[in-house]
């Protein structure tokens, strides 16, 4: 609900060994709050889903589902809003003393069957492929060019079997694609993205391509920096 200072009533600081490496706080209830809020940024209509629990001495397990709308931008998920549908499920383990939650210990997230500790670095897979499907529609489809400003870095480099002769960098792109629009008109790209196999900066996906004169498809690879698209492979 949003509630964030629900936080100073249920999380305690923790000094455990499990802490920083000087021994002072590191599960507190500013940085909980500093935590939700960030989530609540980067996802709107933001639900976590409890499943099921299971409590034993002074720990306590929970299973739940993470989802929103990707409709900003947060700290180490600074992507441009796509407006997809995010969602991670997986499990938590949360510490108690005196009734207060000092630590979570652990938690293991799955994204499409692929577990990993680091719930951030999973939403990322999942926002760094949403932004190349925005890519491909907006700026490749052509569904809404202006986009290109927010999603590639001016000089983006790039390769693709429509580009040669045009210069480099993000204008150089474009008039790839303008050229590949006029030349074939109803021209479409169409993306599938292998969240399994990126890391969230890199994105691989593979092409196929409608109205080109023939069939053509092939592999492509996205990088990005800081959120912006700064590599884009796009191979036959």
């Amino acid at each position: 609900e949003g509630n964030l200072d629900v936080a100073d009533e249920i999380v305690g600081n923790s000094s455990l060994e499990s802490g920083d490496k000087n021994g002072g706080p590191t599960y507190t209830s500013e940085g909980a709050k500093a935590m939700v809020a960030g989530v609540r940024t980067l996802l709107s209509n933001v639900k976590r889903e409890l499943h099921s629990m299971h409590a034993e001495g002074e720990y306590v397990a929970i299973n739940s589902t993470l989802s929103g709308i990707h409709s900003g931008s947060w700290g180490p998920i600074p992507y441009p809003p796509t407006g997809e549908q995010i969602t991670i499920s997986g499990l938590a383990v949360f510490q108690f003393e005196n009734g207060l939650i000092v630590d979570e210990p652990w938690s293991n997230w799955n994204l499409s069957g692929r577990a990993q500790q680091n719930a951030a670095a999973i939403v990322c897979r999942q926002v760094a492929a949403a932004c190349v499907r925005k890519y491909v529609s907006d700026v490749w489809n052509g569904a809404n060019p202006e986009s290109a400003d927010a999603l590639l870095a001016p000089d983006v480099r790039q390769t693709n079997p429509w580009s040669e002769g045009v210069e480099p960098g993000a204008d150089g792109l474009r008039s790839a694609i303008e050229r590949i629009h006029a030349d074939k008109p109803g021209f479409v790209l169409e993306p599938t993205v292998h969240t399994n196999h990126d890391s969230g900066e890199t994105v691989f996906w593979t092409w196929s391509a409608k109205n080109v004169g023939g069939q053509a498809d092939g592999i492509a690879m996205t990088r990005f920096e800081n959120g912006r698209i700064v590599e884009d492979r796009i191979c036959s």
